[in-house]
């Protein structure tokens, strides 16, 4: 079992794959169509702004195999930081159109209804809570998980709704729709916590 990570120069490859080899997952870059023939599993990793990322995807020539490997072939997969929010319509933060495979947007922090204390971008540690259960939920109850972000997913039907978090108010931090899911943490930043929340997803079936 390999699972491929997605090398369009915006994400901390380096760091998920080694996060990955230390629980003895084999872990590989894609950075061309054929690499989607030697994995079982994709991750999506991203950094940086919305459209950036649409754009290094939409010009690294793998955005057509990733839709057919994810929707078509059904391949489970995992979207990270601005991975999450690239699976939305559209972000706040641009005007690139999104992968739409969750029916949602991305939003900037509303301002107002935070504290003095809660600074934007919002970065440091949350504990995050499960609006519904999930196999890569395991042996994850209450577990914290280290953020970095200025926007946040809003869903539209509560069933694509995984994980919330709070900072300020309640947000959404995780979603999830059949084979694809997505974090708006990182879990290569996140100590043991990530480290299981990786080794769910290597162990899907």
């Amino acid at each position: 079992m390999t699972i491929g990570i997605i090398d369009i120069g915006v994400g901390n490859l380096g760091s998920i794959r080694n996060m990955l080899e230390r629980i003895g997952v084999k872990a590989m870059a894609i950075n061309d169509i054929y690499g989607f023939n030697s994995c079982n599993k994709i991750i999506l990793p991203g950094m940086g702004s919305f459209d950036k990322c649409m754009i290094a995807l939409n010009q690294s020539g793998l955005r057509e195999e990733l839709e057919y490997q994810v929707q078509s072939l059904k391949k489970p997969f995992l979207g990270i930081c601005v991975g999450l929010q690239m699976l939305t319509r559209s972000s706040e933060e641009g005007v690139e159109k999104g992968l739409n495979w969750i029916n949602g947007e991305t939003v900037r922090f509303d301002r107002s209804r935070l504290t003095i204390n809660e600074k934007i971008p919002n970065m440091g540690w949350l504990d995050i809570h499960f609006a519904n259960k999930q196999l890569l939920s395991d042996n994850l109850q209450d577990s914290r998980f280290y953020f970095a972000h200025s926007y946040h997913v809003k869903v539209d039907k509560s069933e694509n709704e995984w994980i919330n978090a709070y900072y300020g108010y309640a947000f959404v931090a995780g979603v999830v729709s059949g084979n694809i899911y997505g974090v708006q943490f990182h879990p290569e930043k996140s100590h043991k916590f990530g480290m299981q929340l990786l080794k769910n997803f290597a162990e899907l079936t």
